[in-house]
């Protein structure tokens, strides 16, 4: 488990708090001892956290984007947009096997996508939330973000190979 805290009140530091997780598993797989079992069960984390992070924002964050924000329709198809490229990484990270030498070429590429994605969310979106939304907005975005992760999907690719995620079995 994590020892990132958030406030659950806050919808921007719940999802930043998940934008930490998801940067300390980007660390952790790049340290990972060189083993594929290990290198596998990370990455499942990764996938998971990312597959049910972009589904809540895209069912509760952009939405609010779009309507409360001057600039909130492009900002929240350009943050779509770049979670459909995401997820297709994902998915493809999902088909490949721990010990696959293009694994490492694929999960740089995504580390670099996710890291360029979250700058630009933090920066754009949530450091400006409470600018553009009210108090019970904000509490009622952080209330849906908590519940919506319960029956996010975690896995963008299950009807791919619904019994092994980066080699691992499930």
């Amino acid at each position: 488990m994590s020892n990132i805290k958030a406030d659950y009140s806050d919808p921007a530091e719940l999802l930043k708090a998940d934008h930490r997780l998801v940067e300390q598993l980007f660390n952790d797989i790049q340290i990972a001892k060189d083993t594929a079992t290990e290198r596998g069960l990370i990455l499942n984390r990764i996938i998971e956290e990312l597959t049910q992070h972009s589904s809540v924002e895209e069912k509760y964050l952009y939405p609010l984007v779009r309507r409360r924000f001057p600039n909130g329709p492009e900002l929240a198809e350009r943050s779509i947009l770049e979670h459909t490229d995401m997820k297709r990484v994902l998915g493809d990270l999902c088909l490949m096997d721990p010990s696959d030498n293009r694994l490492w070429a694929s999960i740089s590429a995504l580390i670099a996508y996710v890291t360029q994605h979250v700058e630009e969310e933090e920066r754009d979106i949530l450091d400006k939330l409470k600018d553009h939304c009210d108090t019970a907005m904000l509490q009622s975005l952080a209330h849906a973000l908590l519940q919506g992760k319960d029956g996010a999907p975690v896995h963008p690719a299950r009807n791919l190979h619904p019994h092994v995620v980066g080699g691992v079995p499930l």
